[in-house]
């Protein structure tokens, strides 16, 4: 479970078993002194950038519905919502998106 650390927060990526050519990125979080400051775009370009040099084709995340700073950081950056499903752990919705990796770095 590689964990990436940057100056604005954390987050980490994993390849799909199985399905190596896809990730699944989870805990990202900005350090709470850097929240509101544009800082969870600054990491979401870290992370997207990692997916583009470790070959990735696809990438998913989840996000709790209620989240809307982090809703808005990943459709800004090109992340599509893809369903929802009532987190069995919360019993909160939890939000699934994905992201086609674009090799030529078009895309923020």
């Amino acid at each position: 479970m590689p964990r990436y650390a940057f100056e604005e927060g954390v987050f980490h990526i994993d390849a799909v078993p199985g399905q190596p050519q896809m990730a699944h990125c989870h805990g990202f979080v900005v350090f709470q002194e850097k929240r509101g400051q544009g800082n969870g775009h600054v990491l979401k370009k870290h992370q997207m950038a990692l997916l583009r040099a470790g070959k990735f084709d696809f990438a998913t995340c989840t996000v709790a519905a209620g989240n809307r700073p982090q809703i808005t950081i990943l459709t800004q950056a090109g992340w599509d919502w893809l369903a929802e499903f009532r987190n069995a752990s919360t019993g909160n919705i939890t939000h699934l998106f994905g992201w086609h990796v674009d090799q030529a770095g078009e895309k923020p």
